[in-house]
Order: structure tokens, then sequence, then C-alpha cells
């Protein structure tokens, strides 16, 4: 016990992923781009510094006082010029984060080394797998194809799992306590709340499913008694009578944030990259093309089971939109491909909206302007259950042709199997709208590029130049960014 902060409060969470996690181990593979981070057991996990990393960037993003969110979160060197009456030294943080352990198909967390895997747990078998998933991203040039320096692929881990893990909080007072814990339940409900790679591209997005919390005074011995009856292990279930206290963490309305939800009606066929098993199941030839699929967990009770969706994923629905904000802010900018600058480069739309990596040319490394920015758009996968779409998939067969003589080219038939007549549900989140970063043009621009989107005016997917890939939908849904764009 530090005798500066006696006040110890645990809060035990259950996390449920609702989007693809992909966190990185760092280690280089020659096969795969991206691998994910595991365990001794080579099963998946959320690091400590992943979710402590998250929690306090979030926190900062959030408009939290840098001050709060170093008492809490600790500090590499006080600013003595900015706070001259405090020693300068290094600080450790108050909130101590342990690694997120994942769930078996049973709802337990498996925190024991295993000699072998359940036969009947078919999720845990899946998540040892060297790739569980993966996520295919190409970079799309100012011509809008494939830019060839830009293939690349994650390796993820499927929406639908569990992790436990266990935050510990230091503080020197009971009041302080509540204030910081009342700070760190709003943080894990926040739409941001997302660990991992990705996470402007439709990855990491976590809900909590289970919570459970006590606060002990370690200055009195009914708290350091009580204290000791917590069992530290995070696969042992607090029990009714224990310790810990079950809580609600519900998500509620942020107000740095501004989220809406899209209902987007195909107006014909549809489909996305290229998956690995045909949708419906026939004899004869296995289409060639086909529609790219994803695995769930999905939990009924506290037993798991394995589904598989149709997915949109949201690198589809951002970078043609990306491309569409550029258009529209160059538009209303009157920036013309005959003006020095170029078009669709540097563009201030796309960056203040969807972030930015770049150096910019002729500019030192380190100056303000090169310095890399996260997105301040969110956008989640569209997903539909495949047990429901049988009867809405169609095949169409195609020719190839001869770039030389226009005619068919013999012995290229090919074919593609294609969606159509299923509404998907499409979810973004504007993070700090009120941000002075995004200036009029900049929202008038991504409110009309989501309008011609619900106007059957921009294409997701593949075929876009055949007429597939457009969808309708109703633009009352765009009140409340329109709204946020004119006030601006």
């Amino acid at each position: 016990m530090n005798v500066d902060h006696p006040i110890c409060t645990v809060l035990r969470l259950v996390l449920e992923t609702t989007a693809p996690l992909s966190i990185a181990s760092g280690r280089a593979d020659p096969r795969f781009d991206v691998m994910l981070a595991r365990d001794a057991n080579g099963l998946p996990f959320l690091p400590g510094t992943a979710l402590a990393g998250v929690l306090r960037g979030l926190a900062a993003a959030t408009g939290e006082d840098d001050t709060r969110v170093e008492d809490l979160f600790g500090r590499e060197a006080r600013r003595a010029a900015a706070r001259p009456t405090e020693p300068a030294g290094l600080e450790a943080s108050r909130l101590q984060v342990s690694h997120g352990l994942i769930h078996d198909w049973r709802d337990r967390p498996v925190e024991e080394t295993l000699a072998s895997f359940d036969p009947n747990d078919a999720i845990l078998a899946l998540a040892a797998q060297v790739q569980p998933d993966r996520r295919d991203n190409v970079r799309l040039s100012h011509r809008g194809v494939v830019d060839g320096r830009g293939k690349f692929e994650r390796a993820i881990l499927p929406p639908g799992y569990r992790f436990t893990t266990e935050l510990t909080l230091w503080s020197p007072d009971p009041d302080g306590a509540a204030v910081d814990i009342a700070l760190l339940r709003r943080l894990i409900v926040h739409p941001a709340f997302r660990l991992g790679g990705a996470t402007r591209r439709g990855c990491g997005a976590m809900k909590p499913v289970q919570a459970w919390t006590a606060t002990w005074d370690l200055r009195e011995p009914e708290g350091l008694l009580d204290h000791a009856r917590h069992d530290r292990r995070l696969a042992a279930i607090p029990p009714k009578d224990g310790p810990l206290a079950a809580i609600e963490l519900a998500a509620s309305a942020a107000g740095d944030c501004l989220t809406v939800n899209l209902a987007l009606t195909p107006e014909d066929f549809w489909r996305v990259g290229q998956g690995d098993e045909p949708l419906v199941a026939r004899a004869g030839r296995t289409p060639d093309l086909l529609q790219v699929t994803g695995r769930r967990v999905v939990w009924k009770g506290h037993d798991a089971v394995l589904t598989r969706d149709i997915v949109l994923p949201a690198t589809t629905i951002k970078g043609a939109l990306a491309h569409r904000v550029a258009f529209h802010f160059n538009r209303l900018n009157g920036r013309f491909v005959d003006q020095k600058g170029g078009v669709a480069d540097d563009n201030p739309a796309v960056e203040a909206l969807f972030g930015h990596v770049h150096q910019r040319e002729g500019s030192a490394v380190d100056a303000p302007e090169n310095e890399a920015r996260a997105g301040r758009v969110l956008f989640d996968d569209a997903r539909l259950s495949c047990d429901k779409i049988g009867p809405m998939v169609g095949h169409m067969t195609h020719n190839s042709i001869d770039r030389f003589t226009g005619g068919v080219r013999e012995g290229a038939l090919y074919e593609e199997e294609l969606i159509f007549d299923q509404p998907v549900q499409l979810i973004m989140t504007v993070m700090r709208p009120q941000d002075p970063a995004l200036e009029g043009t900049i929202r008038q621009a991504l409110v009309r590029a989501l309008d011609d989107l619900l106007g059957g005016r921009l294409g997701l997917g593949a075929g876009v130049n055949k007429g597939h890939g457009f969808f309708s939908g109703e633009r009352g849904a765009l009140a409340p960014l329109r709204e946020w764009a004119a006030a601006s």
C-alpha cells in the first residue's frame, strides 16, 4: 500500500469485441504483414499497455485537463516552467491495468497454461490459428484504382470474442476515487474506445458485457480484511457474496461525438473484395469472384457458437467517401486540376477527417504540419448473416474481352457471385465535431459526399463501372450532420 494513496478501487471488466480485433505483436513474419499479439497459450490477448494507452489517449482527446490526465496516468517529466511549485521528476500511474484474457466457449477466461485445447471449443481453435482471419487492404490512387505500392493485409480476430481484464486504482481519498472511476467508466463506453490497429477502418470496437467493482480504505482494518478476500485471479468469477459488486455500464450519448446510422438499400447487385467460399452451395463450378465474408462469435447465454457473415468492410466505405470528400472540398474551394498543388494530394478535408501520416514535400521531418494524426471519422463494418441471405444471391456470367480485337477471348469465361435486395446499416461517428480544424467547407464536403452515397451517385465495392455497388437511403438521416455543417 502507498501511504499517499490508501484508497484502493478495483474495476473488473468482461469486454466483448463488436468489430474485428487487430493488436499487432510487432514481430516480423514473411507470410503476413501484421500478426496478432498472443499469450503463452498462443491465444490472442489484450496487452495491458494497449488498454492503458487507449484510456489515456481517449481521456486527453475528450477534453480532460492535461494535469488531471497526468495525475491519473502518470508523467514522464513535470513541466517546471508551467508548474514551478511542483518538484520535477517522474511519477508512476495511479492506475494499474492487467492483461485481458480470452474466454473459451463456456465463457470462462483462459488463465492457466493449456496442454491442449478442448476438442469441442471451436472458438479457441480458431483463435489459436496463425491467421484466424485476415483483412486485405489496398490504397486507392487519385484515379480511383489500386495504388500498386499500397497492398497489405492484417491478421484479425473475428468479432464476438470476450476478454476479462482488471483495473486497479490507488487514490488519496474516497471522493477522488469516485471521480476517477466515473471518468474510467465513461471512457470504457465511449464510441471511440477501440483497441489495436486499424481503428479508423472498422477494427477494435468493444463493449462491456459484465462489470464488478469495490473500493477499500486500507487504513481501516475492515477495509484491509475485505481487500484480502478479493481473488485476483481473472479466471475466478466474483461470487455474489464476495467483495466485488456487479454494476451496469450502459453506453450513453457522448457530447464530443456525432453518430449517424444510415440504412443503405442496394439499387442493384453488389459485391466487395474476393472471398474464399461461396455463399450458396450448388452443383457444378464454383464462381470465380466471391463476396468477402467473415466469421463471428455469437453468445447464447454463456455458450458461444461460430457463424459466418457477409461483410461490407469499413475500409470500402472509408476509401470511397475520402475520395468523394476530396472532390467536393476542391469544388467548393475552387481547387482545380490545372492549379499547382494537385487535387487529390495534401487535401485539407481528407487530412482533417480521415487523418494522415505523410511528410510534406520541402518541410522538415519534425515540422508541426508533419505530425501524424488519427482520423476524426470512425466507421464500423456493415454485416449480414449468411443464414438469411440464400434467396438474395445471384450469379452473373461474363466474357473476357480481347483488348486488341475487341472480341471475346476464347476460354476466358468467368462468373461472379453477387448480392441484391439486402439493406445494410452503416454507422459512422465524427469525433470532436466542434473542433475548429473542421471548418465550414470541410463539414459541407463530408455531408455532400454522404448525400451522394444515399442518392445512388457513389458506388461501393467491385463492378461500379458496370452498375454494381450503388445504394440509396433516407436522406433525413443526415439531418444532424446538415445542422452541424450549417452551424459552422
